[in-house]
């Protein structure tokens, strides 16, 4: 009986080992239920090493699944308490918006001073981390280690070190620029193809920062789409350069405007608009007459 029970419980172990998760459905599936003791003492020395997780469903006890983790994750847990854990679990159900310390503090109803010391043991066990947001540079959000912040906390690609970078900006700004100068009317689907052929731009960008880019360009004025695409989705939307009229300064053209004479210039003085040469010609160059 005791070799029967052997077996069963390296083909466990085995089964365990081979998986990244497993239901307590599997298990019965597999080992059947008069093997329940068995099972309930390999997971238990699992659990006890921190090679699996346990996730249960409070409303259904036969969905309960189980994650599991290689020998070097697990080592991350070894010598973690219950303060740790809670701690962590919080972090975790986070997810990628983080959370600040002082929230953890009211979620955990743990000393700040604890919370402090088993955040700086999770940060060195590279369990969590803490970033900065654009919004807030000198409070600590804190998400797993494995995740990434969302653009809403790093402001994306045109922020570094939770600055505008107001360079790399003026310089997709004029590839874009160069782009339609050089090879006419583009859509911002056609631009991302083209610049990823010539390897112009080294960065990880998407598609809604670059029509960002685009509808930048065209607030400024130097940009404006073409007529009637509405059906069209806004990345294949085709934008053209837009041409300025020419403006005029007036006050240049009127005589007074760079008149050397202007500050002693007054009706009724030996200076006067009224018996201006200058102003007289200028009029009748213009079809006026006064």
């Amino acid at each position: 009986m005791d070799g029967e029970n052997d077996g069963i419980r390296n083909e466990l172990i085995d089964f365990i080992e081979n998986r990244k998760s497993f239901t307590m459905k599997d298990l019965e599936a597999k080992f059947g239920t008069d093997a329940q003791e068995t099972i309930t003492q390999v997971l238990n020395e699992f659990l006890k090493r921190r090679r699996i997780n346990i996730f249960s469903n409070p409303t259904d006890e036969s969905s309960t699944w189980f994650q599991v983790q290689s020998e070097d994750d697990a080592k991350k847990y070894n010598g973690l308490t219950q303060e740790h854990m809670l701690v962590l679990q919080e972090i975790k159900s986070v997810g990628v918006k983080g959370v600040y310390k002082k929230d953890l503090k009211r979620l955990t109803n743990l000393p700040t001073a604890t919370i402090s010391r088993v955040l700086k043991m999770l940060e060195s066990r590279k369990l969590v981390k803490p970033f900065k947001t654009v919004s807030s540079k000198t409070m600590n959000l804190y998400i797993l280690y494995e995740l990434q912040p969302t653009k809403e906390h790093t402001g994306g690609p045109w922020y570094t070190d939770q600055e505008f970078d107001d360079e790399a900006v003026e310089m997709f700004s004029k590839t874009i620029l160069y782009a339609v100068d050089t090879k006419g009317p583009m859509a911002v689907r056609s631009f991302i193809d083209w610049v990823t052929r010539a390897k112009l731009i080294n960065a990880e960008l998407t598609e809604s920062d670059f029509h960002t880019l685009f509808a930048k360009l065209s607030y400024e004025g130097k940009l404006e789409k073409l007529p009637n695409q509405e059906h069209l989705e806004p990345v294949d939307q085709v934008w053209k350069r837009r041409i300025l009229a020419e403006t005029m300064n007036h006050m240049e053209e009127v005589p007074c405007g760079v008149c050397e004479l202007q500050a002693g210039c007054r009706v009724g003085g030996a200076i006067s608009p009224l018996h201006c040469e200058y102003m007289d010609s200028w009029l009748k160059n213009e079809g006026l007459d006064y």
